[in-house]
């Protein structure tokens, strides 16, 4: 046989019909090959015996007809198959070709040119199927190597991140620690510089896992409470000392009726908006950068939830983008600008990351911008609105009070059980036992007849089943008054306490599912001493049965809860203004209408700070000072409020007593930072 022939099987039970049908096919020039089969088992049996390249099936076999055998054939091989049939028998082709048959014909329009034709047709059909069946199986095979590989890549990442961050914890921490020492300004210089530098490659760490988690379709997202006009404040500290060398202004226009506090991702917003305003500064040397705020179309409302759009414009007066660019930028590893001399450095993932976030978050951003003119992005985020977070039963407690607590630490390394231990001893908590294993630990515990107040553990690095060392503790642990401080895989809540998780390798997502798995909080490492304290400070303040997870932006949001602050101020609208500026930051408040009104209720009550107006009837605000400091209390804070802006305005008012001084109209960022310094002084 030679390798050009056809093979066919011809099954019929009608042996004059199977010599016509072979006599056409052999008077053929193409070089057939026919074998043939009286009725369906012999031809199944040959089908099993052989290889052939097609079948003409009659449908009137004895014993098993021709679907009955078409059936059979289908559920062994894919070879073509061509029903033949009797004329008036049309039903039975639409029903073989419903089962799988590649043709039919009538046998009274059997000729060899039909069939010639029809065994072309047939056979090049059946060959453009098996290169497509082959094209997509080599299609699997490729998307499994390049699930693979992307896999590979991830997890190679992953275990370089980890490898990278854990030496990097004791860089930021330790470096951290070396400032509060003895130095000299340039010791203190090349500090701030590791310290720099550290963050920089943090930096560069994070965008490549992101980009990373972008490609592999593996972005996570948390949905938690925050203050968003917080956080767009927290971002604008960041950027604002990279200004402090240029003549660029720094802006932010909050519109009144955008809500402040919403749930979403407040790590991925404050990554968004960092993003955009780092390019602003990068690309700007004269000029002003301008952050704008405002609400889009009116809120969608459900039982449920409340969705607010957002809509946020970064504008800076830089060198633009040229129109033939724009799109580029968000793409990965794009620059504009590449010049030799590297002018604008940086890894061109920036705005590819952002773009994916926000879209992610079902919002939209886009570009105008002129070359030479500036550029302003515009994003639209959709959020949703919650009752504020400085209302629910959450305050910290005073730093004081954290004395004297006792502390296990179990921890993967050494430099990180001494970084911890350092934190505690800050505070002045008694780090009461330090161990690298979670069994060792909870033989510990055992041992123990007074339990420690709070327990830190990697629970990742624990050398067993982070639920087992959970319920394992949980038995050994019977005060309420312990607090869990964990990183890695998420254990069931301990029964009776409140969990802080700490993490290595903190993942998108990771504090949305330490919320879900009990954990009252969350702090990413590297872990600085302030960001460390002002978390155990607030978990330890949290009085809820159970609700939103507590992280290190939250706990700066409450940093002001509680607080008692007498405001001394006889305009009716600044005293409306001061008690809802106050309001929003959780602090209670008291008013005075005039200077002897203020010293009376500093005779009579306490207070942790005083905003004293200069201007007032009766007593003004400076003989108020000098009444409150020669007969009350020396140690009060008193920030003067006053619209007059002069030097020896400033003089005057700190002369008196006063500890500080704001300018009307009150910013409510400058109003906060003075309220931490003089009333919360180490937060």
């Amino acid at each position: 046989m030679s390798p050009e022939q056809i093979r066919i099987l011809l099954i019929e039970d009608n042996p004059d019909h199977r010599e016509l049908m072979k006599a056409h096919l052999l008077s053929l020039e193409e070089n057939y090959s026919v074998d043939e089969s009286k009725d369906g088992e012999e031809g199944l049996k040959k089908l099993a015996d052989k290889n052939y390249d097609m079948v003409f099936l009659d449908y009137s076999l004895p014993r098993m007809n021709g679907l009955e055998v078409l059936a059979k054939i289908r559920a062994e091989s894919s070879i073509p198959v061509v029903m033949v049939t009797s004329m008036g028998d049309e039903h039975v082709s639409v029903e073989a070709m419903k089962r799988g048959a590649d043709d039919y014909v009538a046998k009274s329009q059997l000729s060899a040119s039909s069939l010639a034709h029809i065994i072309d047709n047939v056979l090049e059909k059946h060959r453009l199927v098996i290169k497509q069946k082959q094209a997509d199986e080599e299609l699997k095979q490729a998307k499994k190597q390049a699930e693979f590989a992307s896999e590979a890549k991830s997890q190679f990442l992953a275990n370089m991140s980890h490898e990278i961050r854990t030496p990097m914890n004791a860089i930021t921490g330790f470096s951290e620690l070396l400032k509060d020492t003895a130095l000299d300004n340039v010791q203190r210089d090349y500090v701030n510089t590791i310290q720099e530098s550290g963050q920089v490659l943090l930096t560069l760490i994070n965008d490549i896992l992101d980009i990373s988690k972008i490609e592999a379709g593996e972005l996570h997202f948390e949905n938690i409470d925050f203050d968003f006009r917080y956080l767009v404040e927290s971002v604008l500290r960041i950027i604002s000392p990279r200004l402090k060398d240029r003549d660029v202004k720094l802006y932010c226009d909050f519109a009144e009726d955008v809500p402040r506090n919403l749930r979403g991702d407040p790590t991925r917003l404050r990554q968004i908006f960092l993003n955009l305003l780092s390019n602003a500064v990068k690309f700007t040397k004269k000029g002003e950068i301008r952050i704008s705020v405002e609400k889009g179309e009116p809120p969608s409302a459900s039982k449920e939830r409340t969705l607010h759009t957002l809509k946020v414009s970064v504008k800076d007066t830089g060198i633009g983008i040229p129109e033939d660019k724009q799109e580029e930028i968000f793409a990965a590893f794009k620059q504009v600008y590449t010049s030799a001399t590297q002018k604008y450095r940086g890894t061109g993932l920036g705005l590819a990351i952002t773009k994916a976030l926000v879209e992610r978050m079902e919002g939209s951003i886009r570009v105008n911008s002129k070359e030479g003119k500036g550029a302003e992005f515009l994003v639209t985020l959709k959020l949703e609105e919650v009752e504020p977070v400085v209302n629910k039963d959450i305050s910290a407690v005073q730093f004081g009070q954290l004395q004297g607590k006792r502390v296990l630490i179990v921890e993967e390394t050494e430099s990180d059980r001494r970084l911890m231990a350092s934190y505690c001893e800050t505070a002045r908590m008694q780090v009461v036992h330090q161990t690298s294993s979670g069994r060792e630990a909870l033989d510990w515990l055992s041992s123990q007849s007074t339990v420690p107040d709070i327990v830190i553990c990697d629970i990742a690095k624990l050398g067993m089943d982070s639920t087992s060392f959970a319920e394992e503790a949980r038995e050994k642990v019977h005060s309420t008054k312990v607090k869990f401080i964990a990183t890695g895989p998420m254990p069931k809540p301990f029964k009776g306490t409140k969990l802080v998780a700490t993490a290595s390798d903190p993942m998108p997502g990771i504090a949305k599912e330490c919320q879900e798995h009990g954990f009252d909080a969350f702090l990413p490492k590297p872990v600085t001493e302030s960001d460390f304290l002002k978390v155990i400070r607030t978990t330890l303040g949290d009085k809820r049965q159970k609700g939103q997870i507590v992280t290190r932006h939250m706990s700066e949001e409450l940093a002001c809860k509680g607080l008692k602050i007498l405001v001394a101020e006889d305009n009716h609208i600044n005293q409306k203004l001061a008690r809802a500026l106050l309001g929003n930051l959780g602090c209670e408040v008291d008013l005075a209408s005039n200077g002897e009104e203020a010293v009376e209720k500093m005779r009579k009550n306490k207070y942790n700070l005083c905003l004293m107006d200069v201007w007032m009837p009766i007593i003004d605000g400076i003989t108020a000072t000098e009444i409150i400091r020669r007969e009350i209390s020396k140690k009060i804070p008193i920030v003067a409020m006053t619209a007059a802006a002069m030097k020896e305005d400033r003089e005057r008012c700190l002369a008196a007593g006063m500890n500080d001084y704001l300018s009307k109209p009150v910013n409510p960022a400058k109003l906060k930072e003075k309220i931490l310094k003089w009333a919360r002084p180490g937060w």
